[in-house]
């Protein structure tokens, strides 16, 4: 189902793995980018995804890669929603495989970064939990 389809970003919900899906497209406004966060959370939460995708392959700026907006406000709200598991996909860029943290008492999230797409829906489905 697709949420929303702007020129510099595609979010939709992927029935099939149970995934929201963010894909970062072109170049994009700062102003752009927390919008489609900010969206992304809505169809978290509407949805009641546990699994979120992020693909950057495609974005054309990188300020995504530094942004105290995202690691300060965006972050923890992501944390409020029912995620269990987060991917992040970029190609060509040094990022950790993965890690683990503590959402709340009872519920931990597990994070990796991809290269491809498939690599991170492979890991999403239900047979790799």
């Amino acid at each position: 189902m697709i949420y929303i389809d702007k020129p510099c970003s595609h979010i939709r919900h992927d029935p099939f793995s149970g995934c929201a899906v963010l894909v970062c497209k072109g170049y994009f406004l700062e102003s752009e980018y927390r919008e489609a966060l900010n969206r992304c959370l809505d169809l978290m939460h509407q949805t009641k995804a546990k699994h979120l995708i992020v693909n950057l392959q495609a974005a054309k700026n990188e300020c995504w890669a530094e942004n105290a907006w995202t690691a300060t406000e965006w972050f923890p709200r992501l944390v409020q929603t029912e995620l269990t598991r987060l991917a992040i996909v970029v190609a060509d860029k040094p990022l950790p495989s993965g890690f683990v943290f503590q959402a709340d008492s009872d519920r931990c999230i597990a994070s990796r970064c991809f290269d491809l797409m498939e690599d991170a829906y492979a890991w999403m489905s239900p047979e790799n939990h």
